[in-house]
C-alpha cells in the first residue's frame, strides 16, 4: 500500500454532508397572514356580494343555473375548512420534523418504494448513522422495530417513514395509484409536507410520466424532484462447477444511458406542458438495490449498480431542500389555498360560469327574434277580434265601452303571448302603453241613402178641378151669346164654342198653374250604421303601438339576460384577479 488516502465515496460525503444542513423554518407569519386575508377577501366577494338578478322567473332555466352557481360557490367555500382541517396530519408532521428535511418517496404502486427505504437504512447504519422506522396512527408518529415490509403485491398501507440519521427523513406512502382510494387519499393528505421528492420509477417501464399529474402541486412550489430508475438488474444463465446457473447483473451502461436520458426528455416535458420549471427535475439515476444486497461485496456493488451516483443526486435536492423549509409555513397555506380554494374554482366555478355565459348569449338572441314575432302574432290576434268588437257596440254607438275593452283585451292578449314565448321571465306590459282614449279615434259612421221627396201635389189637384169648372162656366157663357148660330152634329154652334174656349182656359189654368205649387227636395235618410272608419283609425294605431309596447316587455327581458352576464363577469373577474394576486403573493413567499 502506498499509504494514499481513499477519496470519501459520494454515499459517505452525502451523510456527513446531511449533518451540516440546517433545516430552519423561518418565521413566516406576515406571509401566512398575508394568505389567510386573500382567502377571507375572495369569500366575501363571492358570497357576500352577489348581484340580485330581477325579472327572471325562479323555475326558469336561467334562475336554476344562477341556484346553481350560487350552490357551487357555497359548497366550496365550506370545503375550504374542511380542506385545512384534512391537512392537519400534513402540518402536524411539518411541525414534529421542523428540524430535519422530508424527502417523499413517490411512485407507481410495485415500484419497489418498500425496498429503496430499507435499503437507504441498511447503508446508514452501515456508516454508524441512527435509523429509526416509524409510522402514523390517528395523526400520531409511531416508531416501530424492524424494517418495512416488501412484497409482490401492494405492501405499505399506511404511512410510514424512515429518520435517517438526526436531519433526514423518508416518507414511504401508499401509492398514489393505489388500488384503494383509501391509500391513494392517505398519500395525498401528506404530500405537501414534503421538502423534495424521489420518484421511483420501475426499469420495466420507467418514466411512466402521467404519474406526475398526482405531483402537480408540489412542482408547483418548486420542490426538486429526482428520478430513480429501480430494478434496473437482468437475470443471466451462466454454468458454474458443470451446472446452469442464474445470474444477477446490472443492466448495461447504454442501457441504463438511454433508459435514463429517456426518461429525464419525458420528465422535463411534461413540465414544459404544464408550464411548470423542467430544472426541477434533476438527472435520472438508474440503480439496483438487489444486486448489492446479493454481492459478496456489497460496498464495492454500490457503484455499479448505481448509487454512489444516486447519493450525488440525494445531496443536492437535499440541499435544494433546505430552502424549501425555510418558508415551509407559507408553503402549507399556499398548498392549502391552491388546492382547497383555487381548484374548485377552476374545476367547479369556471365551467357553470362558462354554462352560464352560453346560456345568457342564447338567451338574449332568441329575445331578438321575440320582439317582431310577439308583435305581429298580438297585432293579428287583435285585429281579428276588432271587427267583432265593434260589431257588439255599433247598436249603442259605446265608442267608451270599446276603447275600454279593446284596451283590455289586448293587454291580456299582449300578456299571454308574452308569457307563452318569454316564459323565462316575470315580465308584464305596461297597461298604459297600449290604453286607449275615447274619442281619439272618432266615433261610429251613420250609413245613408239620398231621395227626393215632392210636397204640394194635393194643391195641384185642386187647382187642376178648379180650373175646370171655371172653364165649364165660361164655355156655357159664351154659347148663350150665339143662340142662333146653327148646330153642328147636334150641338149648336155657341155651345161647341163655349166648351172649347172653357176648356183650353181650365187646361192652362189647372195642370200649368198647379204645378207652380208642387216642391221637390233630396234628402239623405239613414239606414244603418257603420264602423269603417273607426277600424281602419284603430288598426293603423294599433299597428303603430303594439310593436313598440311589446320591444319594451322584451327590452326589460333583455335587461335581466344582461344582469345575468354581468353577475358572471364579477365573478369571473373576481377569480381571476384572485388568483393573480395569489401568485404575487406567492412570489413574495419565495
Amino acid at each position: 500500500m502506498n499509504g494514499t488516502k481513499k477519496a470519501p465515496t459520494s454515499e459517505a460525503h452525502f451523510i456527513e454532508k446531511l449533518k451540516q444542513f440546517e433545516f430552519v423554518t423561518q418565521n413566516m407569519q406576515v406571509r401566512v397572514d398575508e394568505l389567510n386575508g386573500w382567502k377571507d377577501k375572495l369569500q366575501a366577494k363571492l358570497v357576500l356580494e352577489p348581484n340580485d338578478v330581477k325579472g327572471i322567473k325562479t323555475d326558469g332555466a336561467l334562475a336554476r343555473q344562477i341556484h346553481e352557481l350560487r350552490r357551487q360557490i357555497g359548497e366550496c367555500v365550506a370545503g375550504w375548512a374542511h380542506g385545512l382541517d384534512s391537512s392537519g396530519p400534513m402540518r402536524r408532521l411539518s411541525e414534529q420534523f421542523g428540524g430535519q428535511g422530508i424527502l417523499l418517496v413517490f411512485g407507481k404502486v410495485n415500484a419497489g418504494k418498500s425496498s429503496f427505504c430499507n435499503f437507504l437504512a441498511e447503508r446508514f447504519k452501515r456508516h454508524g448513522e441512527p435509523v429509526q422506522y416509524f409510522y402514523f396512527e390517528n395523526g400520531k408518529s409511531i416508531d416501530t422495530q424492524g424494517p418495512f415490509v416488501e412484497a409482490a403485491t401492494e405492501a405499505t398501507a399506511r404511512i410510514q417513514g424512515i429518520r435517517l440519521g438526526s436531519r433526514l427523513i423518508l416518507l414511504d406512502t401508499p401509492g398514489l395509484h393505489s388500488v384503494t382510494d383509501e391509500n391513494g387519499k392517505l398519500t395525498k393528505s401528506f404530500t405537501d409536507s414534503a421538502d423534495g421528492v424521489l420518484w421511483l420509477t420501475s426499469s420495466t417501464s420507467p418514466g411512466q410520466v402521467q404519474e406526475l399529474d398526482e405531483l402537480r402541486e408540489e412542482l408547483k412550489r418548486d420542490k426538486p424532484l429526482l428520478p430513480a430508475i429501480t430494478k434496473s438488474d437482468m437475470s443471466e444463465e451462466d454454468e458454474l462447477d458443470g451446472a446452469i446457473v442464474t445470474i444477477l447483473k446490472n443492466k448495461t451502461a447504454e442501457n441504463r444511458k438511454l433508459q435514463e436520458g429517456d426518461v429525464l426528455q419525458r420528465a422535463r416535458a411534461k413540465l414544459r406542458q404544464a408550464d411548470m420549471d423542467e430544472g426541477l427535475v434533476r438527472a435520472p439515476v438508474s440503480v439496483s438495490a438487489l444486486v448489492v444486497r446479493k454481492s459478496p461485496e456489497p460496498d464495492e456493488a454500490l457503484e455499479g449498480a448505481g448509487f454512489q451516483r444516486l447519493f450525488g443526486g440525494l445531496t443536492e435536492i437535499t440541499e435544494a431542500a433546505t430552502e424549501i423549509k425555510k418558508r415551509k409555513a407559507a408553503v402549507l397555506m399556499l398548498s392549502h389555498l391552491e388546492k382547497d380554494v383555487v381548484q374548485p374554482l377552476s374545476e367547479k366555478i369556471r365551467p357553470q360560469l362558462k354554462i352560464m355565459r352560453t346560456k345568457a348569449a342564447e338567451a338574449a338572441k332568441s329575445l331578438d327574434a321575440a320582439a317582431p314575432k310577439i308583435g305581429s302574432s298580438v297585432l293579428d290576434e287583435v285585429l281579428g277580434e276588432l271587427a267583432d268588437l265593434l260589431e257588439r257596440h255599433k247598436s249603442t254607438r259605446d265608442t267608451a265601452a270599446v276603447h275600454r275593452e279593446l284596451s283590455a283585451r289586448v293587454h291580456k292578449i299582449v300578456q299571454e303571448h308574452v308569457a307563452r314565448e318569454l316564459a323565462e321571465y316575470a315580465h308584464e306590459m305596461d297597461a298604459a302603453l297600449v290604453a286607449l282614449k275615447d274619442g281619439q279615434y272618432g266615433a261610429f259612421d251613420d250609413v245613408t241613402e239620398e231621395c227626393d221627396v215632392t210636397r204640394g201635389r194635393w194643391k195641384k189637384s185642386a187647382v187642376a178641378g178648379a180650373a175646370g169648372i171655371g172653364g165649364a162656366i165660361l164655355g156655357g157663357l159664351i154659347g148663350s151669346l150665339f143662340p142662333g148660330a146653327g148646330t153642328i152634329a147636334g150641338v149648336g154652334v155657341g155651345e161647341a164654342v163655349g166648351g172649347l174656349l172653357g176648356g183650353v182656359v181650365s187646361s192652362l189654368l189647372g195642370e200649368k198653374g198647379g204645378d207652380y205649387l208642387v216642391e221637390t227636395e233630396r234628402l239623405s235618410i239613414s239606414v244603418g250604421v257603420s264602423y269603417t272608419r273607426l277600424y281602419e283609425a284603430i288598426s293603423e294605431d294599433l299597428r303603430k303601438r303594439l310593436p313598440g309596447a311589446v320591444a319594451k316587455v322584451v327590452e326589460r327581458c333583455r335587461e335581466s339576460v344582461q344582469q345575468v352576464m354581468a353577475e358572471v363577469t364579477r365573478i369571473e373577474r373576481v377569480v381571476d384577479e384572485s388568483e393573480d394576486e395569489l401568485e404575487r403573493l406567492k412570489e413574495a413567499c419565495k
